[in-house]
């Protein structure tokens, strides 16, 4: 079964806009939502990734955390997330993907004051 994953893409300053979409497919996805409490210096989340393998990845927090991979003492990556504002990557994006390594774990720190949630989307193809 192959799940599609489309992001888009909105500009506007006043009646100037335009929008564009990007559709990527993979027969694997994952589907996190974390509850992140305040002061959490190293919540232990287990995800699988193989970074050559993921077509698309979003990645927001309610509130700014940080997030380590694979270790919280010598990560592999570490990206730090503010509030309400997502990451967003996709396979042929203009941008460089975060992850760098495999993923294995995820580590997350929440020092924002309030309790909150991380959402993790990704689609990968688990059958190269």
């Amino acid at each position: 079964m192959a799940f599609t994953h489309q992001i888009t893409t909105n500009w506007q300053r006043g009646n100037d806009q335009f929008s564009k979409a990007v559709s990527k497919s993979a027969d694997g996805e994952i589907n996190r939502s974390i509850a992140v409490a305040d002061g959490q210096t190293a919540l232990l989340v287990s995800l699988a990734l193989d970074v050559s393998e993921v077509k698309s990845l979003v990645i927001v927090a309610d509130k700014a955390m940080t997030l380590k991979t694979n270790s919280s003492s010598v990560p592999d990556d570490t990206i730090a997330l503010v509030a309400g504002e997502p990451y967003v990557w996709w396979d042929g994006s203009p941008a460089t993907c975060l992850l760098t390594v495999d993923v294995t774990a995820l580590y997350v720190a929440n020092a924002s004051g309030d309790d909150g949630t991380l959402e993790i989307r990704a689609l990968q193809d688990s059958t190269p």
